[in-house]
């Protein structure tokens, strides 16, 4: 039964809920309905599941609640729940039981548990709601933060050893939910399933403040955000640290502090400014590498979010403690030392966890040598949660699966390799060659696909599965490019005057500069359109002195400087065709490495298979044999002027009408621009030549 107090938190929400969402109810339902029946139809018998083929599953678990979040759902799906042709029939039958097995709802979920991977209660129960005609309610965000505000923490009410037991948890739980529906139905005769109670609950907002919940038509990753988990060390030494765990704990809080920052005031504005702190650290004399660094960790606390982001306490391998974060960054003028400081709701742990025996991947995030680092590999954020539910308690746990992989890349080498139609031992090649070079150029006639191999590569290192995500950029090169574009220039400001303005590339290196375990992928198209030491200057120290290995280069206004960091990428591509760029030079040449692309029939044959087979009026043989015959003979000018396949991948069809219309709208054009001094030989280019050499053998009568 509900007591009194719980009776009028209830009572609370239906009339807010009445006075606000009412008329949205029969809406909502609609779509839930409609989500049951029709989306998830195949998970409503046992037959049914257990007749879909991988493909089919992987969509339909997609389409979970608990699921929407996830940016990247196969890796998920390969690593977290281990789902592949192997394992899948086994994890058909689990869930086939989990559904429809006669055993008591506790041993289901906790066999399924033990036979499968990555799944929660959040997914469990939505798949036991889905399945059962809403028979079973869903435990999720919504409702834990529902019990936590009736007062109500399910592992409390289990028997002593059943605390850790997710299919009692499970069961308790359905007990607690229908003893609300039981008391709301005897007030509403509108609500009367569990179905409607969960659509009530999550249309009612259930906080002090009320605050209109967005409706179903808006975007369910609109619904939530991300969360960062920060490390904070503990000092160098036994003494410091005990100082400082006694601080931290008395007021509850994490700080830093370093006397280079005397002075800075986070809240003289309302985010984080990089001009004003440089200001700051200038004036107490600081040098340009440690305004830098001491950047990430005033950046880092002035985008915590209260309620959303988590704090380890970090000192020698070892996790002290863990919290979430109650109060933005300011100053704590009660702090001896290290007085900049965020709250947070400290759990201290009685014995420490030795990190690299618990979790490698959460060790080697939080031991780098900073003071202030940022949790983001997926791995060890799992691990993480891991402790919290280990030795925190249920009020401590948000809803945080849908969370995790929004923070790591999610990009795989074989997706570049399918959409590029290149080789993934290539893929590897060109990838090992810029971590360990740093720069590589891509050189072909036109048409080879260089610039959009380079792109995907920027996009695939920028979100690179497991990795944090960076960024990539594209310049397009031309011959009147400055250095002033691409450094350090100056610009008009208000009142007539000029002021230094950073160009392209040093903002961009200052990014990954700021993230520095994130890659981050420039991209110089058709480089040698430009003049190299005109444009680039002394900045070709900066290609091959990366980091700690070199000296941050001064721009040439307001003292500043500039360095490559380990992370900053740059892919270069130059079209060997064109005689009216210049060559490069030598300095800039030998600081890359270089992979040539050809005109390639193979992937033209590729392309026009996935695209173009389905149109039967396309002769994908005869246009590959053409293809390659127009090369050979352009190849016996010069090789520099055969012609990429990408000339060949249209939009429209390539019928015999096609191919007429290609020949007329690219070909010709481009051959008479290759041979505008010897017009005569452009007559062996003639399409009707090629068409001929192209036709298909005749079979020989029997």
């Amino acid at each position: 039964m509900l007591s009194e107090d719980k009776i009028k938190i209830l009572d609370k929400y239906l009339e807010h809920f009445e006075q606000n969402f009412v008329n949205q109810f029969e809406e909502d339902m609609k779509w839930r309905v409609n989500r049951r029946t029709n989306t998830f139809s195949s998970f409503h018998s046992f037959e049914a599941i257990k007749s879909l083929n991988l493909d089919e599953f992987k969509k339909i678990i997609s389409e979970l609640w608990a699921f929407q979040f996830w940016t990247n759902k196969d890796w998920y799906f390969e690593n977290t729940m281990k789902i592949n042709a192997k394992t899948f029939p086994s994890i058909k039958e689990n869930i086939a039981e989990l559904c429809f097995s006669n055993m008591p709802i506790e041993d289901r979920v906790n066999t399924f548990l033990e036979q499968t991977n990555g799944m929660s209660l959040a997914f469990i129960s939505e798949i036991l709601y889905l399945s059962s005609n809403s028979q079973f309610p869903i435990y999720n965000g919504t409702t834990k933060k529902l019990l936590k505000q009736l007062g109500i923490n399910l592992r409390d009410r289990l028997p002593r050893g059943d605390k850790r037991n997710q299919g009692m948890v499970y069961k308790e739980f359905v007990s607690v939910y229908a003893d609300i529906l039981k008391y709301i139905k005897s007030k509403n005769k509108t609500i009367d399933t569990f179905e409607k109670l969960d659509t009530f609950f999550w249309r009612t907002d259930y906080s002090d403040d009320s605050v209109v919940v967005p409706s179903v038509a808006q975007k369910q990753d609109d619904l939530t955000e991300d969360f960062s988990i920060l490390v904070v060390k503990m000092g160098r030494t036994q003494k410091i640290f005990n100082k400082i765990q006694k601080q931290w704990e008395e007021q509850k809080v994490a700080s830093f502090g370093f006397h280079d920052l005397e002075g800075y005031d986070p809240k003289k504005h309302n985010k984080y400014n990089y001009e004003y702190l440089k200001i700051i650290m200038q004036n107490n004399n600081a040098p340009e590498g440690r305004i830098k660094k001491l950047a990430s960790y005033v950046q880092a606390f002035h985008n915590v979010r209260p309620g959303k982001d988590w704090v380890i306490a970090y000192f020698k391998s070892h996790l002290h403690g863990f919290g979430l974060v109650t109060s933005g960054y300011h100053i704590n003028k009660n702090l001896d030392s290290g007085n900049h400081t965020i709250g947070v709701d400290w759990i201290w742990l009685d014995k420490p966890i030795r990190l690299p025996d618990y979790s490698r991947p959460l060790y080697r995030q939080a031991k780098h040598n900073a003071s202030v680092n940022i949790v983001n590999n997926s791995t060890a954020i799992r691990d993480f949660f891991k402790i919290v539910e280990e030795y925190g308690s249920e009020d401590k746990v948000e809803e945080i699966e849908a969370d995790i992989q929004g923070q790591v890349g999610s990009y795989t080498i074989d997706e570049v390799a399918q959409e590029a139609f290149i080789s993934e031992e290539r893929l590897a090649d060109i990838e090992n060659s810029l971590h360990n070079k740093k720069q590589v150029i891509f050189d072909g006639v036109p048409g080879t696909g260089k610039t959009f191999v380079a792109q995907r590569l920027g996009e695939y290192l920028s979100k690179k599965e497991g990795k944090p995500i960076g960024d990539y950029k594209v310049i397009s090169c031309h011959g009147g490019m400055s250095f002033e574009y691409l450094f350090q220039g100056l610009a008009p400001k208000e009142g007539g005057t000029l002021q230094p303005e950073k160009g392209i590339i040093t903002e961009f290196a200052e990014k990954a500069t700021e993230n520095e375990d994130a890659f981050y992928v420039l991209i110089l198209d058709e480089i040698n359109r430009t003049n190299i030491p005109q444009v680039f200057g002394q900045m070709l120290y900066l290609l091959e002195y990366r980091g700690d290995k070199g000296e941050p280069v001064d721009l040439p206004y307001a003292k500043e400087t500039i360095i490559f960091p380990e992370n900053l990428l740059i892919i270069a591509t130059m079209n060997s065709e064109d005689r009216s760029a210049g060559v490069l030079d030598f300095a800039f040449r030998r600081r890359f490495s270089y992979f040539h692309f050809e005109p390639d029939h193979k992937v033209l044959k590729s392309w026009l298979e996935k695209y173009h087979k389905h149109f039967e009026e396309v002769d994908i043989p005869r246009i590959v044999k053409l293809f390659k015959s127009l090369n050979k003979t352009l190849n016996d000018h010069d090789e520099n002027f055969q012609i990429g396949h990408s000339y060949f991948m249209t939009k429209y069809p390539l019928s015999e009408a096609g191919i007429k219309k290609l020949w007329e709208t690219e070909i010709d054009p481009l051959l008479k621009e290759r041979f505008f001094y010897e017009q005569s030989k452009k007559d062996n280019f003639k399409l009707e030549k090629f068409f001929v050499e192209a036709e298909p053998e005749k079979k020989l009568a029997s």
